[in-house]
């Protein structure tokens, strides 16, 4: 049942498998309101969108789906949480021209585990000599990017964590697709006579679910700008 105090939803591309899971969380949860799933099969359309109130909307479809549903946000002025990989550098663009006017938050992981994982590697890199590191990442067949979005954020956390003036070979993330994998994700470490792997693996699509759901109350009463899982996690 609806209230005033719930933030209202709006699930962008709620019949694919991320939708599903985001309908059927929020509709278990109390402090959030589903007030509209959209689909190609849904009444609910970006034209009639704007009846149905929305305080966020949630997007998991696809790299122009994400493209219209940022602009849309930003027209009407509407948070936008987009968890969609394997956007192009114009379609990075449009985003970011469309964050100027509303606050858009945006993950190719909404997972909290892979987000914290990616916190430490700073303070690992301080002590640990690592002279090469490799990336691999392993994901359902049905999945079309390749490296995965969480592959390259990944990389960048790693590079971005390498202290000054230290030389690391780092190579490009390695791909591997089959059977139903939601998702593992390993950084190898290596070093003279040692090294060291840290893995994640998601074993149920509802962590990236539950993550976005807690972004879309984190962001409410946000300026606009572009934010991420840092941001959440790591700075209030």
């Amino acid at each position: 049942m609806k209230t005033s105090a719930q933030i209202q939803v709006a699930v962008f591309g709620g019949s694919g498998r991320m939708g599903k899971e985001l309908v059927n969380l929020i509709c278990k949860e109390t402090k959030l309101n589903l007030c509209a799933s959209i689909d190609a099969k849904s009444a609910v359309t970006l034209g009639n969108l704007k009846k149905y109130f929305p305080d966020v909307v949630i997007d998991f479809s696809s790299p122009e789906g994400t493209v219209q549903i940022a602009k849309w946000c930003a027209q009407n002025k509407v948070a936008l949480i987009t968890g969609t990989t394997g956007l192009k550098e114009s379609q990075e663009k449009s985003i970011q021209k469309a964050s100027k006017k509303t606050a858009i938050f945006k993950s190719a992981n909404m997972g909290l585990g892979i987000n914290a994982l990616a916190g430490v590697f700073k303070e690992f890199l301080k002590t640990f000599s690592a002279t090469e590191i490799e990336i691999e990442e392993t994901h359902h067949r049905h999945k079309k990017d390749r490296p995965s979005g969480t592959a390259k954020f990944l990389l960048n956390e790693v590079k971005a964590s390498i202290p000054k003036g230290r030389k690391i070979k780092i190579g490009e993330p390695v791909s591997l697709r089959g059977g139903e994998i939601f998702g593992v994700h390993k950084v190898n470490f290596y070093a003279d006579g040692e090294w060291l792997s840290f893995e994640h693996t998601a074993t149920d699509r509802s962590i990236f679910a539950r993550g976005a759901l807690k972004a879309a109350q984190w962001i409410k009463g946000k300026k606009p700008g572009m934010y991420s899982m840092k941001d959440m996690l790591f700075n209030g």
